[in-house]
């Protein structure tokens, strides 16, 4: 198990290592999703049906507001000839605050992208079809964490496998929950009721949202792991996703997120990408504020090392609430530890234990 206190801090492309697209593939299959076509009026030749049939639906519901589903059809003409100069359809959606059409389009277009992209990941088990094999995900970081997390760990002692761990996931979709509780199921040989129950414990925070919950934590708006909605359900997904402007600001989640920082002693990043309205996120806001990490960890692969240079300073002058020369001199040159040769798997490979039992 985890010595210390760590606070895991998940990105994009954490989810890459088990399949899920990333940057250019995400946005082309949002893309294609939301550019809705038909030709003679009525035979639909490009986008999704699915986003097609639940945008009728919206307007059907609202008949007070006179909508015409053909405006938010050209909305997603408009997402899919613009995605590719956008970073991210988030940072499109965000370009367009205010725009109600071009939000509902784009959530639509995310919910659809991601449920899609759970089904087609290595963690997807067809019903019916036989047990998850952890081998099917090997390289991927999920194992080194899992396999930390339960070392020393018995099963009458399972329900604290959580007690040092902290995670705050950027990513919508609900790959880390979903594979822990099949994990501990399969290691730890309990009922999938009892691994539920260990999953409680687990703090796990989605700044933006994420769709929907999965059936086992039996709350509202619960959905199977890669499931193929319906357009209601498709439709009903969007209320738990959040764009930048509506990002949590106040309130319970973002105090939980400014409380996981600070207690952090250890901070590992993962597949992140370091984008400012991010880092202002995990940043704490009080004036007196103080980090108790002792390490900080992460991937920047791809990241050239001038620009992991300038993220080391950010990372030591605000998120950990002083400056860089202010670290604990024990670990100079050691605090922050950004790799930009290394992506998730490989950070557990040549940090495990400085992760586990610093």
């Amino acid at each position: 198990m985890f010595k210390s206190r760590t606070l895991f801090i998940v990105g994009a492309g954490a989810s890459a290592e088990i399949g899920l697209p990333t940057g250019a593939a995400l946005k082309e299959q949002i893309a294609s999703a939301v550019d809705i076509r038909f030709e003679d009026g009525f035979r639909m030749t490009r986008g999704d049906h699915k986003i097609a049939d639940a945008l009728k639906r919206y307007c059907i519901a609202r008949p007070e507001a006179h909508l015409n589903v053909n405006t938010f059809y050209g909305a997603g003409r408009l997402i899919a000839a613009a995605l590719p100069q956008a970073i991210s359809i988030d940072n499109y959606i965000d370009a367009h605050r205010g725009n109600g059409t071009i939000e509902l389009v784009g959530k639509l277009g995310i919910v659809s992208a991601i449920l899609y992209a759970e089904r087609n990941s290595k963690l997807y088990i067809n019903p019916g079809d036989g047990n998850y094999d952890p081998s099917s995900i090997n390289g991927a970081w999920y194992l080194p964490f899992f396999q930390i997390l339960t070392e020393n760990v018995a099963v009458a002692d399972v329900d604290s496998l959580f007690d040092n761990v902290d995670i705050i996931t950027f990513n919508y979709d609900r790959c880390i929950e979903h594979f822990l509780w099949e994990a501990i199921q399969r290691y730890y040989d309990v009922s999938p009721e009892a691994a539920a129950v260990s999953m409680k414990r687990l703090r796990i925070l989605h700044p933006y949202g994420r769709i929907g919950c999965l059936p086992w934590e039996l709350k509202p708006q619960a959905i199977p792991f890669g499931m193929s909605p319906d357009s209601g359900i498709l439709l009903s997904l969007v209320e738990g996703i959040k764009t930048f402007t509506e990002r949590v600001e106040e309130g319970t989640l973002l105090a939980a997120i400014h409380n996981a920082v600070e207690k952090a002693e250890i901070i590992v990043f993962l597949g992140f990408g370091y984008a400012d309205q991010n880092m202002q996120l995990l940043t704490p806001r009080r004036s007196d504020y103080q980090s108790t990490a002792r390490r900080v960890f992460g991937t920047a692969s791809g990241m050239s090392k001038s620009d992991a240079g300038v993220v080391t300073s950010e990372i030591g002058q605000n998120l950990l609430g002083r400056g860089w020369h202010g670290i604990d001199q024990r670990f100079t040159n050691l605090a922050i530890e950004l790799r930009t040769d290394l992506r998730c798997a490989g950070l557990f490979s040549e940090f495990w234990r400085s992760i586990s039992r610093a």
